[in-house]
């Protein structure tokens, strides 16, 4: 088998030009002369110091000038693909099988690569990659959550004439200063909206009918919601409300309120797109506050939501949007965004011409705080899955009950040292690997390592101490 080593210097690798970094180079190449397994050494560079040292070990060296649109592999070392090229066309080299290494892991030895290359031999695979196992690991069992927040964003009603449902307004609200008239009826201030219509269940709310006006307000009272009909000389118009539902029909209602309310959150924020009007918004329980407003492209069907910061504090959040159609149908679309603040609008497209309204679920990721939802990770089928007769988790390879983290199979990335392959092979690798078609050669912690910077130096220098000890 015959060994290709790329060594080829980046303007940010000056380090591996240093008396140290030529010392490790040395030290690779010494493993791989030394492997009773590779026949053969070609190694490949675009700096004369690294080329006078190679051959100095009796390898076979070659000048090339990297043209870095060749790299377009993040398993392969920079420079592999020209270099193969090069040593096929100029040097009429023939090959079958291919050891491919990264002169920046200095820590393998002769026999490790032989031990590779024998394993590699009695395989079922074409290619072989080194891996490593993961330290942390990353399959969990569950994900907690703390519930910030659960509601409605209720999206206005452009279509219908608002003037009717104001009716009732006239002597007892509007005259209190709560909302405004234009002169003209037909007029209304951009102030007022009114909501598309939306399930509610007025009967589970203690409702039996429409009352005299068929306006409420919603009150909370600790954890408990009140609905309060407003009817003539109410003294409850004498306390401010931000929202009022109006009872269209037993099991459905429609909310009207004034927006500009809310002025310091209600400015449009110029981060929205010049098209981007307001379409919506959720309340709180007492109406008092406005955690979400919703915008909508006026060209297209996206949708952006903006965060109330200072009704959500936190930082680290999952949101969930469930659009719901006519009486809070939900639709088949889910959205999920993880976010880290709230300086930027959530942004989303939906198609539905029949959108009355976006439930939402806003939740912030718990760690080390109390959580109030848990839920289970989708199962990855190479690791874990349900028992079906019993319900509980069982490591696939063992058949066993997980009882933890330590019941989980190992899970192993590419650690990037070396590659040996088939040649034919070399165009799909990508592809192959995507697919889980590569065997993996489990390199240990402890003789793994890449080095890129001073950094990784200081890691390798560890290494040797330790292994010295």
């Amino acid at each position: 088998m015959i060994a290709v080593i790329p060594i080829f210097i980046e303007h940010w690798d000056r380090l591996w030009l240093t008396p140290k970094g030529l010392n490790l180079i040395h030290q690779t190449l010494q493993s791989v002369v030394n492997a009773q397994e590779i026949h053969k050494v070609f190694v490949l560079t675009n700096n004369n110091t690294i080329l006078t040292l190679s051959k100095s070990l009796t390898t076979d060296t070659y000048f090339l000038d990297l043209d870095s649109k060749y790299h377009n592999s993040s398993l392969l070392p920079i420079g592999t693909q020209q270099s193969l090229e090069y040593l096929q066309a100029s040097v009429k080299l023939e090959f079958d099988d291919l050891f491919i290494l990264s002169f920046r892991n200095p820590l393998l030895t002769s026999d490790l690569i032989d031990e590779a290359k024998n394993e590699f031999r009695t395989s079922i695979y074409d290619t072989f990659i080194s891996v490593k196992k993961i330290t942390d690991h990353p399959c969990q069992l569950t994900a907690n959550y703390k519930i910030l927040d659960i509601g409605f964003i209720y999206l206005f009603d452009t279509e219908i004439n608002i003037v009717p449902y104001l009716a009732p307004f006239k002597k007892n609200i509007l005259s209190r200063g709560k909302f405004h008239l234009h002169n003209n009826d037909n007029s209304i201030n951009r102030s007022l909206k009114l909501s598309k219509p939306f399930f509610f269940d007025w009967e589970s709310r203690g409702i039996q009918g429409k009352g005299s006006s068929g306006i409420y307000i919603r009150k909370c009272d600790n954890f408990s919601i009140k609905y309060i009909p407003v009817e003539e000389n109410n003294n409850c118009l004498q306390e401010s409300s931000n929202a009022f539902w109006i009872y269209d029909c037993p099991d459905q209602a429609r909310i009207l309120f004034n927006k500009n309310n809310h002025n310091h959150f209600l400015k449009k924020p110029d981060i929205f797109n010049k098209n981007d009007q307001p379409v919506g918004q959720a309340f709180t329980n007492d109406s008092n506050e406005i955690p979400i407003l919703a915008y909508k492209d006026s060209n297209t069907n996206e949708y952006s939501l903006a965060i109330n910061s200072d009704y959500f504090p936190f930082n680290n959040y999952f949101l969930r949007l469930f659009p719901a159609g006519d009486h809070c149908r939900v639709e088949n679309s889910i959205f999920e965004f993880k976010i880290n603040n709230l300086t930027k609008p959530i942004t989303f497209r939906h198609d539905s011409k029949d959108l009355y309204g976006i439930i939402y679920v806003l939740l912030k990721i718990a760690q080390d705080s109390p959580y109030e939802f848990s839920e289970y990770f989708p199962s990855n089928e190479n690791l874990w899955s349900i028992d079906p007769s019993s319900g509980v988790k069982i490591n696939r390879i063992t058949g066993k009950e997980i009882m933890g983290r330590q019941d989980f199979p190992d899970v192993f990335e590419p650690e990037g040292s070396f590659i040996i392959l088939k040649k034919d092979m070399l165009s799909s690798l990508t592809e192959e690997t995507l697919k889980g078609n590569i065997g993996g050669f489990v390199i240990q912690e402890h003789m793994s390592i890449q080095i890129k910077s001073d950094f990784d130096l200081l890691r390798y220098k560890a290494f040797n101490r330790a292994k010295d000890n």
